[in-house]
C-alpha cells in the first residue's frame, strides 16, 4: 500500500464571505450577487477541498480555498490530459489544439490569471508560440492567451512560474547550449525576456525546472541532471554555476522525467519523476539528498505521454 499524499494547497487563495443573515447553502461570491453554490465540471466533494476559516479586522468570517499540485499526463496523440490522484485514480480531459502532424508541442502549466482554475499551456518551438488556457475543465480549442516569445530557434525549452510573487504565473525559456534563462513577468510577445541570466554549466543535458524552493511565494529556476540524479536549485533570479541548493536523488534512473509540485508538508515545491517504463510517479517531499518518498502506480495504457503538474481544485 502506498502512503497517502498529504495534500498541501498552494497558489493564490480565493475568499468568499459569509454573512450572519445568510443560510448555510448561500455564499457571497466576489463580484457577484449572493446565490446558491452551483456545480462545475468534475468538482471535488466539499469535504475534500481544503478550506480555512479566516477572520478580518471586523471579525467577519471568510472561507478560503486553495489550489493543490496534482500529477498529470499530457497525451499529444489523443490531445487529452489525464489527471491523477494520490492513489493512482485517473480522470481524462480533452484539450484540443491545432498543429501540424510532425510539429513539436511542449506542455507547461500555471495559474495564468486571477480567474484560472487549472491552467495549462503549450509551446510550439518551431514558431516560438505560446498558447495558454485558464482551465482544462472548459472544453474547446480556443486559447485564452496567445503570443510569440523568445528568439526564433528551436533550441529553447519552456518553463513557467510566478517569477515576481504576484500570484500569477508567466512563461520563460531555457537555452541549454548557453545555460541561459529568459523570464517574462507579463503575458506578451517579445524577443528578449524581462529577466535574463546564465545559470549552470553550458552545453550539457540539464533539464530546466521551476518552483518555490524556499516557501517565499516566488518561483525560481533550477536544473536537473538525469544521468547523475543531481538537482541544482536557485532561490533568486541570479546566474552563476554554484546553486543555492544542491542534492542527489538516490537510486534515480536516467530515463526519469522531472516535474515540480508541492507534494509534502514543508510549504515548498519539490521534485517528482515520471518513469514511462513502469508507468510510475516517484515523489520527493524535500530538496535534500535522499531516496524517493512516495511511488504512485498508474495504468494509463498510453506510451507517448509527457508528465506535468497542475494546480487545481478538482480531482
Amino acid at each position: 500500500m502506498f502512503k497517502k499524499i498529504k495534500k498541501l494547497f498552494s497558489g493564490r487563495s480565493r475568499k468568499k464571505e459569509i454573512s450572519d443573515a445568510e443560510p448555510e447553502s448561500e455564499i457571497n461570491k466576489a463580484g457577484s450577487e449572493t446565490g446558491k453554490i452551483e456545480n462545475t465540471p468534475e468538482p471535488v466533494a466539499r469535504d475534500k477541498v481544503r478550506t480555512a476559516l479566516v477572520f478580518d479586522t471586523k471579525r467577519r468570517i471568510f472561507i478560503t480555498k486553495r489550489k493543490t499540485s496534482r500529477l498529470a499526463l499530457w497525451c499529444p496523440d489523443k490531445q487529452q490530459i489525464i489527471l491523477v490522484d494520490e492513489v493512482g485514480e485517473q480522470k481524462t480531459f480533452p484539450v484540443t489544439l491545432v498543429f501540424k502532424e510532425d510539429e513539436t508541442v511542449i506542455p507547461i502549466t500555471g495559474y495564468w490569471t486571477e480567474n484560472s482554475e487549472a491552467g495549462v499551456g503549450f509551446y510550439f518551438p518551431a514558431r516560438g508560440l505560446f498558447q495558454l488556457k485558464n482551465n482544462i475543465f472548459q472544453q474547446g480549442c480556443e486559447s485564452d492567451l496567445l503570443f510569440i516569445f523568445g528568439p526564433d530557434t528551436e533550441q529553447w525549452q519552456p518553463i513557467a512560474g510566478d517569477w515576481d510573487a504576484d500570484g500569477i504565473a508567466t512563461i520563460g525559456l531555457y537555452d541549454k547550449e548557453n545555460a541561459k534563462f529568459l523570464l517574462q513577468n507579463e503575458h506578451k510577445g517579445a524577443e528578449l525576456g524581462e529577466l535574463e541570466f546564465h545559470f549552470g554549466p553550458r552545453n550539457y543535458s540539464w533539464i530546466p525546472v521551476a518552483g518555490d524552493w524556499n516557501g517565499d511565494g516566488r518561483t525560481t529556476v533550477g536544473l536537473y541532471d538525469a544521468e547523475e540524479g543531481i538537482a541544482m536549485l536557485q532561490n533568486a533570479h541570479e546566474g552563476g554555476e554554484q546553486p543555492d541548493i544542491r542534492f542527489v536523488i538516490a537510486d534515480s534512473q536516467s530515463h526519469w522525467q522531472p516535474i515540480v509540485g508541492e507534494w509534502g508538508d514543508g510549504g515548498v515545491d519539490s521534485l517528482a519523476f515520471w518513469d514511462a517504463e513502469t508507468e510510475q510517479f516517484h515523489l520527493r517531499y524535500s530538496n535534500e539528498n535522499g531516496a524517493i518518498d512516495q511511488v504512485i502506480q498508474m495504468a494509463s495504457g498510453e506510451k507517448n505521454v509527457v508528465p506535468i503538474s497542475i494546480l487545481c481544485l478538482f480531482a
